[in-house]
């Protein structure tokens, strides 16, 4: 699932098959939080010694492929951070336009408070990405139901993304 080369290397497709054969190469952002959070579980139990898979390696390589990214294009792909490092908030897509708006599910505060603990580096931004999601949720759910819209702009607003995003 994890592209090797290309603007998107380091990053996940979101959608395969059972083989492995990439069905929809773009990737999703929560996909690649979840990976990161294992790798980081898994590394905090089983180890990272001689002979054991170093997971927090691999939890670390993906953490910077999502802050890798400029913004250009090859074979029409447009493809950039998963984080949007002005507004310290997951993007809904790393690609184009979707880029420019989030999904409150992908915000994931819990996880970004032990990245900023046990990753090799952007501490500082994983614990303010932290607080801003935490500030975000209260911005964008329904002061009634508790529901979050399915898009939302980075201020909370809710959104309905262009068509094919």
């Amino acid at each position: 699932m994890q592209h090797q080369d290309g603007p998107g290397k380091g990053y996940f497709a979101w959608h395969c098959r059972t083989d492995g054969t990439k069905l929809d190469s773009n990737s999703a952002s929560d996909g690649e939080a979840w990976f990161v959070m294992a790798l980081y579980f898994a590394a905090a139990r089983w180890g990272n010694n001689s002979g054991v898979h170093y997971y927090q390696a691999d939890a670390q390589a993906i953490l910077d492929a999502m802050f890798s990214k400029e913004v250009f294009s090859d074979r029409g792909d447009v493809v950039t951070n998963m984080f949007n490092l002005e507004e310290k908030q997951v993007v809904f897509v790393p690609s184009g336009s979707a880029d420019d708006y989030t999904d409150p599910s992908y915000h994931l505060p819990h996880f970004y408070e032990i990245w900023a603990r046990w990753a090799d580096k952007n501490n500082q931004f994983w614990c303010e990405a932290a607080a801003t999601s935490r500030q975000f949720f209260k911005k964008t759910t329904h002061l009634v139901t508790g529901l979050a819209p399915d898009y939302a702009k980075f201020d909370g607003t809710p959104i309905d993304p262009p068509r094919g995003a």
